[in-house]
């Protein structure tokens, strides 16, 4: 499944019923990205996260949606062990967003 990149989703739209395809949200302004795993098992959003964290600079939020709900251990545990500060984790709907920023 590949990449796509669109604009800006504005608060909120990100949590609605959309199809589980990876989006890549990118906001200009904030440095913000925004991954939308919804849809995908154990490891391929922890494997979305750190692709997104490892091309990006120092000071990115990244948030992931996802309702995997192995995520709950993997991206916890991801982040303590390679340095990233995990920011929030919040019910959203049915899945769960995690929010990362590369420190």
């Amino acid at each position: 499944m590949g990449w796509q990149v669109h604009r800006k989703i504005p608060a909120g739209q990100a949590e609605t019923g959309q199809p589980s395809r990876i989006r890549l949200a990118v906001s200009v302004m904030s440095d913000a990205v925004t991954i939308d795993a919804r849809g995908l098992r154990c490891p391929l959003p922890t494997l979305r996260l750190r692709k997104v964290l490892l091309r990006s600079p120092t000071g990115t939020i990244v948030r992931i949606l996802t309702d995997d709900p192995v995520a709950t251990v993997d991206i916890p545990h991801f982040c303590r062990e390679e340095g990233y500060d995990l920011v929030a984790e919040q019910q959203i709907g049915t899945g769960r967003a995690f929010t990362v920023e590369k420190a």
